[in-house]
């Protein structure tokens, strides 16, 4: 963990830990005043302010992964994970606790596991549409690679919406999300059971399998 930064609820940076202010590369004098869009890469933006307009007073922290604009040029990657504060005169502030991301030991970056991961759900659905889904068992992998996706694009699992995860109707969706909740693959944002999120865990292990597909198209 690199430190915490605390924000209003409209993005407008308040404070932040010496060691954030460190890894932006700016001193806190430079940052306070300023948005959290307006440090993040603008590819990442519309990922951030969506997903944080879902974030309710008290929810489980939500989870990013995004990239951090330096002043030189450049970025950092970070995953950042954000609440709202829900007591006392605080209530409602952005807190975020912001962990740095080192791919040196990763063998794909994350443009590259996206990809990954929008390919196997093609693949899956291409099969599946010749061949009839009844010969295979792929809803908790395709829930899974949802929930990534979701993640990724800036939204969230809609659960009734069948295209979003490889074809799985809602009923089988609410079934494998409440078997990965068991093994803490998944987590519920707020207790809410539509809006369902990857752990940490979940995200590591899918990453490691979209990794091997990834060098394996790779060498």
């Amino acid at each position: 963990m690199i430190g915490h930064s605390v924000g209003q609820a409209c993005g407008l940076l308040l404070t932040m830990d010496g060691a954030v202010a460190d890894f932006l590369q700016r001193s806190k004098s430079e940052l306070r005043g300023l948005s959290y869009s307006d440090i993040t890469h603008p590819d990442d933006r519309r990922t951030n302010v969506s997903r944080i307009r879902l974030l309710a007073v008290g929810d489980t922290p939500l989870r990013l992964r995004k990239r951090y604009l330096l002043p030189q040029g450049g970025h950092v990657w970070a995953t950042v994970q954000v609440s709202k504060l829900h007591t006392g005169l605080d209530r409602g502030l952005l807190v975020g606790t912001i962990f740095s991301l080192d791919f040196r030991d990763r063998q794909a970056p994350p443009e590259a596991l996206w990809a990954a991961a929008k390919r196997q759900v093609r693949l899956i659905t291409e099969r599946n549409a010749v061949l009839g889904p009844d010969l295979f068992s792929d809803g908790a992998w395709l829930v899974l690679l949802g929930l990534y996706l979701a993640e990724a694009e800036g939204r969230g699992l809609d659960i009734g919406d069948d295209h979003a995860s490889g074809g799985v109707s809602a009923v089988s969706k609410t079934k494998w999300l409440r078997a990965l909740r068991a093994c803490g693959l998944v987590e519920l944002i707020g207790d809410r059971e539509d809006q369902p999120q990857l752990t940490q865990c979940g995200i590591d292990r899918i990453e490691r399998l979209l990794t091997g597909t990834v060098t394996t198209d790779l060498g």
